[in-house]
């Protein structure tokens, strides 16, 4: 089953979808897309570990960053598993 969640990452909420248990694994959509477009992968991959999509910013539930630069999607992503404590 997929459970959708929010967490604050650079003073937004961040949506995200999590399916699993087990080691985790990060899906992260191209540009134009939300998370909805793993709905498939975190079913399959869920079975065997922790599956997290995030809606990058601006897309999706998230909320429009003032900068969608390759730059700051890195530190975006970096920011959002430390907000959730991955490793």
């Amino acid at each position: 089953m997929i459970s959708e969640s929010f967490v604050k990452v650079n003073g937004r909420n961040t949506s995200y979808k999590f399916a699993g248990s087990g080691q985790p694994v990060l899906l992260i959509h191209g540009s134009y897309r939300s998370s909805f477009i793993w709905h498939r992968n975190l079913t399959q991959l869920a079975k065997n570990y922790f599956v997290i999509a995030p809606d990058r910013p601006g897309y999706g539930k998230t909320k429009l960053s003032d900068n969608r630069e390759l730059p700051d999607m890195v530190e975006f992503i970096y920011n959002f598993t430390k907000a959730l404590n991955l490793p």
